[in-house]
């Protein structure tokens, strides 16, 4: 955990450096940057509501995720179906989860781009400096092959590339990681934080937002770091 942490504050520098010079980054529009890959996005509204909704995606039948959450200061209460039908949860429906202090979702089913799912909380006491983010990723197309992750060689020769699910790959001593990562990934997930600004406040397209509220824009810049998107071992 602490390697995939270090390799995404070096990975986040990295796209930092890249955009310097204008007042924006990577996460901004501005920046001459434009992400063009799949990915997925997280939207929180005041009523405490968080969207959870793809880009970009194809011949994707089945997807899988942990959404981590400050579990002192926020509480599930449902989890609504989006755009491509049921959607099984450790909230009210069927999954027996191992960790109450995350949502895991399960959707099957011909999913393109539109909404997952919607996850309603609660909130207690102070939720300034708090977001959302998602790990434990597992997508897979309509052959059952998994989609925009693989089996990486880590210090193990067992790795045979044909893994097609995390356990394995850490069985044969890999790391099942987004494809191309950290150098040109092929798939991204962002996160929704709670913050009064761009970190930068000299940043052209938000600068001091003056108040608190949910963004999704530069989330990763504010933190220095973005939680690891790879299967959490």
């Amino acid at each position: 955990m602490k390697n995939n942490i270090l390799n995404y504050i070096i990975y986040i520098t990295s796209l930092l450096i890249i955009s310097c010079g204008g007042g924006d980054d990577l996460a901004n529009p501005g920046s001459g940057y434009v992400w063009d890959k799949p990915e997925i996005v997280l939207t929180m509204n005041d009523d405490n509501s968080l969207q959870i909704s793809t880009l970009r995606f194809d011949d994707v039948q089945y997807i899988k995720f942990d959404l981590n959450y400050f579990y002192d200061k926020f509480i599930p209460t449902n989890v609504l179906p989006g755009d491509f039908g049921t959607v099984d949860d450790n909230v009210v429906g069927t999954i027996a989860s191992p960790d109450d202090n995350k949502v895991q979702i399960v959707i099957s089913g011909d999913i393109s781009d539109g909404v997952l799912a919607t996850v309603n909380f609660t909130s207690t006491g102070s939720i300034e400096g708090t977001y959302f983010w998602l790990t434990d990723i597992l997508i897979y197309d309509s052959n059952n092959e998994p989609l925009y992750y693989s089996c990486q060689s880590g210090s193990s020769n067992n790795v045979t590339g044909n893994e097609a699910d995390p356990a394995v790959c850490n069985m044969n001593g890999g790391a099942w990681q987004i494809e191309g990562y950290p150098d040109d990934p092929v798939f991204k997930t962002g996160l929704a934080c709670f913050v009064d600004g761009h970190p930068n406040p000299e940043n052209k397209a938000y600068g001091a937002l003056g108040t608190f509220m949910w963004v999704s824009q530069f989330c990763e810049t504010w933190y220095g770091w973005n939680p690891p998107s790879e299967w959490d071992n």
